[in-house]
Parts: C-alpha cells; structure tokens; sequence
C-alpha cells in the first residue's frame, strides 16, 4: 500500500498492511474449514460455496458487518436521557 503525499505515513502503513496479512490468513483458514466440511478439492473454487452453501460473509465483509452491528446498537440503544452527555 503506497500512500502519497501524506505525512505521517510511516506509521500507518506497515500496521495496515500487517492487518491484511493477518485477513488474508483468516481467510485462508475459513477457506479450508469450508473445503473440509463441503469435500471441496483444494483447487476448487470456493467462494459461491461460501456464499450459497454455508451463508458465511467472507472475512472483510464479517468485520464490517460486525463493526456496524456495534455501531447501530451504541447508537439507537442509548438512553435518551443520557444524549446530552455525548
């Protein structure tokens, strides 16, 4: 990840593209639990089985869902008597 003209930079990026990796390896780890429980090959496509077969969200889409989940709970499960402290 290369990011241009912005500055303090150096800080961020191995820390992003360290959080990648490490998603690339969940991934991977789901992706063969999926062949495992679906006796997928391991050249098989695994992506619609994924989707159609097992309903599993693939890893980046599970933290977003998750990340919204939180936020829409915080947000319409607040006291309206304690708004006025946010």
């Amino acid at each position: 990840m290369h990011v241009r003209g912005v500055r303090g930079t150096g800080f961020l990026v191995p820390r992003i593209s360290a959080a990648w990796q490490s998603i690339r390896a969940v991934q991977s780890v789901l992706n063969a639990g999926a062949r495992l429980i679906m006796r997928k090959r391991k050249y098989e496509d695994i992506t619609a089985t994924l989707r159609d077969d097992l309903h599993w969200l693939p890893v980046r889409q599970r933290i977003t869902y998750k990340l919204c989940t939180i936020v829409y709970t915080s947000v319409y499960t607040v006291d309206t008597r304690q708004l006025h402290l946010i």
